[in-house]
């Protein structure tokens, strides 16, 4: 049994697997190709936030940009 399998098969919280056979896995090179397909059909648990403001993005970007290399340079 490969190492990780046992980790896939003993979840500790509340989820589901997408295109994944478990049992195959990690040689289920399908995966790959079922997860896109499978993850379209399942509907969203949640849904989607509204979109930030300028002044929020800005805002965020001087109070956390540095710490990320990002920067704000006025045109």
């Amino acid at each position: 049994m490969h190492a990780g399998r046992a980790c896939w098969r003993a979840p500790t919280h509340e989820g589901a697997f997408v295109g994944v056979a478990t049992e195959r896995y990690p040689q289920d090179f399908a995966t790959f190709a079922r997860f896109d397909a499978v993850l379209r059909e399942r509907a969203p648990l949640f849904a989607p936030t509204p979109p930030l403001s300028v002044e929020k993005v800005i805002a965020g970007i001087e109070r956390y940009g540095a710490r990320h290399g990002v920067n704000l340079h006025t045109l």
